[in-house]
């Protein structure tokens, strides 16, 4: 599964659109749109995504979880 699956699964299950989505993130309809067709997102990209639809973004290996939320991108 992509991720693009996997954001717009959450997107599906919180109710949250592409346009409302994108203004939350302020960020033009279409520009998310070209993100999800390529599928191609940086960490900040997925921290705001996830935090905008209520979802945090985890790193897992093994028995380690690491949280990436809103505070650790840089200002």
């Amino acid at each position: 599964m992509t991720v693009t699956n996997k954001i717009k699964g959450a997107m599906n299950l919180k109710g949250v659109g592409l346009q409302a989505l994108a203004q939350q993130l302020d960020m033009r309809p279409q520009t998310l749109s070209n993100k999800f067709y390529k599928n191609s997102y940086s960490v900040a990209d997925l921290v705001k995504i996830a935090a905008a639809i209520g979802f945090e973004v985890c790193l897992i290996d093994g028995t380690q979880k690491i949280v990436i939320d809103l505070s650790d991108l840089q200002k």
